[in-house]
């Protein structure tokens, strides 16, 4: 992270000899590796958005006509942060497949640029991988040497303003705010659903053959269960690594259960999904969507969520790891 932060900060005094519009940015760059046909958009919350195309040799150029301030962009999944003002020149180039590790900045406001860049690294850098899974004490003292880190951060960037930084300041407690928030509803399900404890239950749920399953009708085996949507892209993006786990354990003792939390309005379109994306295992609909008394005994209020039950039903994890985490590989390895 230091040398990262280093090198952020050297490239921010490397300006672009074009000239910018005075009533307009000047964007350009290149996004090596982007998919055919990818483009940027460029949008904030106030409602402002535009679209540039990416040409097949991955370059870009346009004119944006913007308020001074911190916009988003994004190139196909993935997303960055930059901050734009009228008069400048931005010049900034990634390879698509490592996005956060090779964005970088040159030209005008370089330097608040490679700051924003090296800030939104700095959680995923110094907070501990399992921090929601921790006590209260530890999540605090994280929190403790991340701030150690960001104020180091904002000493590595002198030519910054008070006013630009005090943003970020606020960032930072509004992200500590929401993080804790989070945590605090891990140990709260923790305690309400702990390991050992008897599942709750559901009857009677549709099934993609046709017929219906209840959940005891898994007795016998373990249970990995997958929460999730067919409007939901993070719990879309889960399915290869969900076939690749399911494909990893077929001949042990689990069994893999899919619940569709669905409007019955798109019943139909969940149908089309599994015979469409070939969705393994055991593919079933709730009753009454985010409402169903499955969904609210495990206090699911985000998708997609995972659990784990062990032969009798009863809870090894209420929030297990998701299948792309090589944890779940560990966790299931010491039970089968």
């Amino acid at each position: 992270m230091k040398n990262l932060i280093t090198l952020l900060a050297c490239a921010s005094i490397v300006l672009s000899c074009e000239t910018a519009p005075k009533d307009a940015v000047s964007l350009n760059g290149k996004i090596s590796n982007a998919s055919p046909n990818n483009e940027l958009k460029v949008f904030n919350r106030e409602g402002y958005e535009k679209v540039i195309p990416i040409s097949p040799d991955g370059t870009f150029q346009d004119t944006l006509k913007v308020a001074a301030g911190t916009y988003m962009f994004q190139v196909g999944q993935e997303y960055g942060q930059m901050y734009l003002e009228n008069g400048q020149q931005i010049h900034f180039e990634l390879d698509y497949s490592k996005f956060d590790e090779t964005l970088t900045f040159k030209g005008d406001a370089a330097d608040k640029n490679n700051f924003i860049i090296a800030n939104t690294l700095l959680p995923e850098a110094n907070l501990p991988k399992d921090i929601f899974s921790r006590s209260a004490e530890d999540f605090d003292a994280a929190f403790v040497d991340l701030r150690k880190s960001f104020d180091s951060l904002k000493l590595a960037f002198p030519t910054l303003n008070s006013n630009f930084l005090a943003d970020f300041d606020q960032q930072f407690e509004e992200m500590k705010t929401a993080y804790k928030n989070y945590h605090q509803s891990k140990l709260d399900l923790m305690a309400k659903l702990p390991q050992g404890t008897p599942s709750p239950l559901f009857t009677n749920y549709r099934n993609a053959n046709g017929s219906q399953s209840s959940l005891t009708d898994f007795h016998g085996k373990y249970v990995y269960i997958d929460v999730w949507a067919t409007w939901c892209g993070p719990c879309i993006a889960e399915i290869p690594a969900l076939d690749e786990l399911q494909g990893h354990y077929k001949d042990k003792n689990i069994t893999f259960l899919s619940v569709s939390i669905d409007q019955e309005k798109d019943y139909q379109k969940w149908l089309d999904m599994i015979k469409e994306k070939n969705l393994g295992g055991n593919q079933v609909f709730a009753d009454n969507a985010w409402q169903s008394e499955f969904v609210k005994a495990y206090m699911i209020d985000g998708i997609p969520r995972f659990m784990l039950l062990d032969p009798q039903n009863k809870i090894v994890s209420a929030d297990a790891p998701r299948p792309s985490d090589p944890t779940i590989r560990k966790m299931l390895d010491e039970l089968l």
